[in-house]
Formats: structure tokens, sequence, C-alpha cells
């Protein structure tokens, strides 16, 4: 957040998800219409203490998944930058309570494709074991279909599950909020795919002659 803050000159917030970082509540809860509508709650009275006129939103995985239930029913998002989220998971239950039934972002696709000050942007490492590629791609292949394509940047993380692409997303979320092109912040993020791309070599040739010695 204080890096954001910095390369951007505004005001930079870290939210917690429900039932971590000292955030009250269950984590049990995670994923489900209880966690959206807290997260939008606590941004409508951020909003209303401080004065703002909206927000720009930037999420990992999970984080990366409420970012996409709150542009459907919020109307003040600017930037949104999802990375490794999973937008196209859909798990349906028979139970009524809100802590236990899963929001759907599929189906507010109509509603997010209509959204025209919204800028979308998903961060996708195509190699990522813990969310599969075509959560992101269905949810991009949707909205273009819905007439509102999005961009979505391929990049290369460094953890071992290809998974935690958050210093991209932040990268991406400086760029969106300064106003930088598409092909601006396609540039910059390219040039951290290369780093990252040869820091990758680098650990599987040490890990190689790690092997190899006797």
């Amino acid at each position: 957040a204080d890096g954001i803050s910095k390369a951007t000159k505004t005001t930079a917030i870290y939210l917690a998800r429900i039932g971590v970082d000292g955030t009250s509540g269950s984590h049990l809860a995670r994923r489900t219409e209880l966690e959206l509508h807290v997260l939008n709650a606590a941004l409508d009275a951020i909003k209303q203490r401080h004065g703002f006129e909206g927000f720009n939103l930037a999420g990992q995985s999970g984080g990366s998944r409420l970012l996409g239930g709150l542009v459907a029913i919020r109307h003040d998002i600017a930037c949104a930058v999802s990375g490794s989220g999973a937008l196209a998971w859909n798990f349906r239950t028979a139970f009524s309570d809100p802590g236990r039934v899963y929001f759907d972002i599929l189906q507010s696709v109509p509603v997010i494709a209509k959204n025209g000050t919204l800028r979308l942007i998903l961060v996708t490492d195509p190699k990522d074991k813990i969310v599969p590629l075509n959560q992101k791609t269905e949810f991009v292949e949707r909205m273009r279909q819905a007439g509102r394509p999005v961009s979505q940047l391929f990049v290369e993380a460094t953890d071992e599950n290809h998974h935690s692409v958050d210093t991209y997303t932040r990268l991406v979320m400086a760029g969106c909020i300064l106003g930088k092109s598409d092909g601006e912040i396609a540039t910059a993020v390219n040039t951290l795919v290369k780093r990252n791309a040869e820091y990758n070599a680098r650990k599987r040739a040490e890990a190689a002659l790690t092997s190899g010695a006797r």
C-alpha cells in the first residue's frame, strides 16, 4: 500500500479479508456473499468517512475474486486489477445463509460489461498451479461475448506454484491510476517478465547443478 501510494501520489489502503489480518468474522466465510457484502459495506464506510469519490481496486487470488464481485455491484470503481483470480469459479450450494452461499461472477458479466467507467485488467501466469488458466480466460471470453473486451496480461511468477503475481498487479495498478495506456503498461510488465524469467532460469540451473553433485 505504501509503495502504490508513493508511486501514484494518492491514498492507498490495505483491506484484509474476512477473518484474517485482524478482520473480524470467520475465514470459513471466504468467497461467500457474506464476505462480499461485508467488504462492500467497509468501502461505503471508508468513502463516507473520508469523502472519497470512489476507488481503484487490486487483488491477489481470493482478493481478486472479491474484486470481481465488487465491480458487479459498485459503480464508483475506476481501475480494477485482478491478479490470479478465479473469476469463473462457481460452486453452488443448497444453503440460504449468505455465509455459506458463494457468489457467481459469471452471472454478473452483463452488468460488469455495461460499466463504462470501469477499466478492468487481468494479470495471469499461464502456469498457475493454484487457479487454473481457464478460471481467468473463461471470464475474459464471456466479457468479449458481452461486447466488452478486457485486457489480460500474461506474466511469469517466481514462486513454485506460479500463483503470486502481486508485484505485477501493483505495477499495473499504478500504471492504470496514472492513466497509462494499455501499451505502456504492457511494456513495463514485459520488462518485469523478462527479469523474472531470467531469475527462474537461474534457479532451475542451480537446482540441476545441486541435484547432479555427488
